[in-house]
């Protein structure tokens, strides 16, 4: 029930079909990504809800030229080395910033807004110097 079912366009087979028709859905195959190349493809193909051979192709072995082996002078530049690495590392470790990116204060407040006199009560008991 619901299983396509290929089947090929002869007289005697379209005969059959007519009879119960009304109980089939016909559709022609369609292939939108092209017919099987090689004999292991057809493991790897299916037929959709809509009539579509679906065909997931082989893909070829990449074999890199030499010339992509070797880094050009632009790309050496830019390497990222380990000592720098390490140098960052280290002085992220002695300022005491390893997370500093990551965990940002969200708010700053301003004019007292969180109502916490302390943080802005300081210097008010120095003597003001008038010039």
């Amino acid at each position: 029930m619901n299983r396509p079912v290929i089947l090929k366009n002869v007289p005697s087979v379209n005969r059959l079909l007519d009879e119960i028709k009304h109980l089939l859905r016909i559709l022609p195959l369609r292939f939108p990504h092209g017919v099987p190349e090689h004999e292991s493809d057809f493991e790897h193909t299916f037929i959709n809800s809509h009539g579509e051979m679906i065909v997931k192709k082989r893909l070829k072995e990449y074999e890199p030229e030499p010339t992509d082996l070797v880094p050009k002078p632009e790309e050496e530049k830019w390497k990222l080395q380990l000592e720098t690495v390490q140098k960052e590392l280290e002085y992220r470790l002695r300022t005491y910033s390893v997370n500093w990116g990551v965990f940002q204060p969200a708010y700053k407040y301003h004019r007292n807004e969180d109502k916490k006199e302390y943080r802005y009560t300081f210097n008010k008991d120095t003597p003001k110097y008038e010039w």
